[in-house]
């Protein structure tokens, strides 16, 4: 991956949502992650944070985008698996078969044979289960190659054929492009296993097949332009290839003259086919022409120091120089072959801190994330806590407001009661003071609470009671 990614693309990228006015949709950013990778990671960063997309379809994005767009295969293997794990992967079942497709190539990819069979074994029986017959043959091919790594040559082939089995009934029963060329593929894979065992016959009885498939391929609407040109000089490739090994001369050079008569061989892309039918054919200087004049072009438009440079265009020069006796050249090369190793094996290790960097760093961010709702859930569980209290309070404060109201009645109405009795006092105690002053000495004796009748008794007792004590 490379180490910096220029702002304008990822602000161009920003803005092709941002101008439409809405958040980008996960089909659409499943888009961008096959055509700008490194600006959809970026962005997925930010979508990440404001937590527009779930988890699962965040993982998902990064594994399309690694493992299609820039290679990454270790990283692209992780957040596969992180993707696969989400229960929200359930769901969708042609993406959990989608994952465990890339799981399964990825693993065979970094030598890890054992786990890419356990994948796609999962694959085939969610493929089974589903009816998707895309899927359970290249399940079938990938298991294949694993075996053939392994040495069950007999296995892998049974699990190729099973493939081309299933893709053979698509094609008959819907014979569109895409299932013509998947078709086309696996029976490719097979030949070139074939071939590599020298199990040549086999591979010859595969011919009326192949070329089947292609008359398919060319009389199909659908066909994109120079597809069929291509796949006849893959063909013409191989078989000449064989005819070499074999000894028959005239049967492999008269299919050399076909490739040589089809445009796509004659292309700058499609030259590379010529190249191992000249070094089977011992026209080792013709080869190491079209050797040189590929990897010019791979110098000039792409980074070389990679597998693919080493195996097949080193290799093939190789080759031709060892054909040649060139022993001084072929030294060179195969220094050059061993230093980019090296090379390789460094950047390897390289790319696996990065990746592990990049995992933490993914990781990182979903602690944070974690964190975060972690947060909120506590906010939410100390609202929902404090909503009640609050109610509660709210009501003692009714009550207590309540009550001192009511007690303030009965103040007012106490002090009132008061008022009243004083008044009655003071009218009694004049009342008394006047019989005292208007008396006689004959009535001196007669009791001047006797004269008083009952009520004014009734309400002195009262205020003895309430004022006096």
């Amino acid at each position: 991956m490379k180490s910096g990614i220029p702002i304008f693309a990822i602000l161009g990228l920003a803005a092709i949502f941002l101008c439409s006015g809405s958040i980008p949709t996960f089909e659409q950013m499943e888009d961008e992650a096959y055509l700008r990778p490194e600006e959809t990671l970026a962005l997925l960063d930010s979508l990440e944070s404001e937590a527009l997309f779930t988890p699962f379809e965040i993982s998902y994005l990064r594994c399309i985008a690694y493992h299609n767009g820039l290679c990454s295969y270790k990283a692209a293997l992780y957040h596969a698996r992180k993707a696969y794990d989400s229960p929200e992967a359930r769901d969708n079942p042609a993406i959990s078969m989608a994952l465990l497709d890339i799981m399964a190539n990825e693993c065979h990819t970094n030598g890890d044979y054992a786990q890419s069979a356990s994948y796609c074994a999962e694959g085939l029986r969610l493929s089974a289960e589903t009816g998707k017959k895309g899927f359970e043959a290249n399940f079938h091919v990938t298991w294949g190659l694993n075996l053939w790594e392994m040495g069950q040559y007999e296995e892998a082939l049974h699990h190729i054929d099973t493939a081309i089995g299933i893709l053979e009934r698509s094609a008959s029963e819907n014979p569109s492009f895409l299932a013509l060329d998947d078709y086309f593929y696996a029976l490719g894979v097979k030949l070139s296993l074939l071939y590599e065992s020298r199990r040549y016959d086999e591979a010859i009885a595969m011919l009326p097949v192949v070329e089947a498939v292609l008359n398919g391929l060319e009389t199909n609407a659908d066909t994109p332009e120079g597809i069929v040109d291509m796949r006849r000089a893959e063909m013409y490739m191989i078989y000449s290839c064989v005819a070499y090994d074999m000894g028959d001369r005239e049967r492999a050079d008269s299919l050399y003259l076909c490739l040589e008569e089809n445009p796509y061989s004659s292309t700058a892309d499609g030259e590379y086919t010529r190249i191992f039918p000249l070094i089977s054919a011992g026209r080792y200087d013709e080869a190491l022409d079209y050797i040189r004049r590929e990897k010019r072009k791979l110098q000039e438009y792409t980074d070389t120091v990679n597998w693919d440079y080493i195996d097949p265009h080193l290799r093939a020069e190789l080759e031709a120089y060892k054909g040649k006796g060139d022993w001084k050249s072929a030294s060179r090369v195969l220094g050059t072959m061993l230093a980019l190793t090296d090379s390789l094996r460094y950047e390897e290790r390289r790319e696996d801190a990065l990746e592990i960097a990049e995992i933490y760093k993914s990781n990182e961010k979903s602690m944070e994330l974690a964190r975060q709702a972690d947060s909120l859930r506590r906010h939410h569980i100390v609202l929902a806590l404090l909503v009640p209290l609050l109610i509660l309070l709210a009501l003692c404060m009714i009550y207590v407001l309540k009550t001192s109201r009511i007690v303030k009645t009965k103040n007012d109405a106490l002090v009132r009661v008061i008022e009243e009795l004083m008044v009655y006092k003071d009218n009694f105690l004049k009342s008394g003071n006047a019989v005292h002053a208007g008396g006689t000495e004959d009535d001196g004796d007669v009791d001047v609470s006797s004269k008083l009748s009952e009520n004014d008794r009734a309400l002195f007792e009262r205020i003895e009671r309430e004022i006096i004590g």
